[in-house]
């Protein structure tokens, strides 16, 4: 089940339309008492009427007590500001209102990771407590031109607070990346460079491939060289980002 929470009931309706099977409440209140009593709901869609501190505090206190609880993020207009302050509460997915396909895609992401968070630990369990792992970020659009560097390259050096958290980022577009380009770096090393090593590719290895911007902002440059990018598989990238996420923030 799904809950969506707006302040304005055409809102609310949209809402309901694009994603089918919800239930619509009126307030944060509302909210509270639905998820108390209904142990079983996986996903709270916000919308974009009600106020960012109300919904960054739910998301919060949902965070610590039902941790499986996904609070997806709708607002008319996202940036860096809203998406990094969404990220430190523990908003599971930010939208914008119009993108309603994107919405829906959330919805049945968080409704997967509930899914999965139940299994590995039933309600009322509490998980063996192990070494933290980094919370990883994914910025991406299916069409070029429309701000995806801009957007990441902002984003990671707002949540790296000047040092106050340890930031890395990877630039997956192996044929185009311009993040290096973006933050003004002359990387010696590129995520090509892993290839050679492939799945031996230890922390140790990586560290040496990365390029530091800033106190905390580290960065993985795509390859500079045409072509190079066929040679970049998925399994690699994925042991690279298992990698990194136990180095980095």
């Amino acid at each position: 089940m799904t809950a969506i929470v707006d302040l304005d009931p055409a809102v609310a309706a949209a809402l309901k339309s694009a994603l089918g099977d919800a239930l619509v409440l009126d307030s944060v209140d509302a909210v509270r008492r639905h998820i108390d009593t209904n142990l079983g709901e996986d996903t709270i869609v916000v919308g974009p009427t009600v106020d960012l501190d109300s919904a960054f505090e739910l998301a919060r206190v949902m965070r610590v007590q039902r941790p499986s609880l996904g609070v997806i993020l709708v607002r008319r207009r996202v940036d860096t500001n809203v998406l990094s302050s969404a990220m430190r509460m523990g908003v599971r997915d930010v939208v914008e209102e119009r993108d309603i396909a994107a919405i829906a895609s959330a919805v049945t992401r968080s409704k997967e990771v509930a899914r999965a968070l139940r299994q590995s630990v039933p309600e009322g369990e509490t998980a063996e407590p192990g070494p933290s792992r980094g919370r990883l970020i994914t910025v991406f659009s299916a069409k070029g031109g429309c701000g995806k560097t801009t957007l990441s390259t902002n984003l990671a050096a707002m949540l790296a607070d000047n040092g106050t958290n340890e930031v890395v980022l990877v630039d997956l577009d192996l044929a185009f990346g311009d993040v290096a380009i973006a933050l003004q770096l002359f990387p010696k090393h590129t995520i090509a460079d892993a290839v050679p090593v492939g799945d031996d590719l230890d922390e140790s290895a990586l560290r040496s491939l990365l390029t530091n911007h800033s106190a905390g902002l580290t960065a993985l440059a795509a390859p500079m060289q045409p072509g190079v990018e066929k040679t970049i598989d998925s399994s690699l990238v994925t042991h690279i980002l298992s990698l990194l996420k136990d180095m980095f923030d």
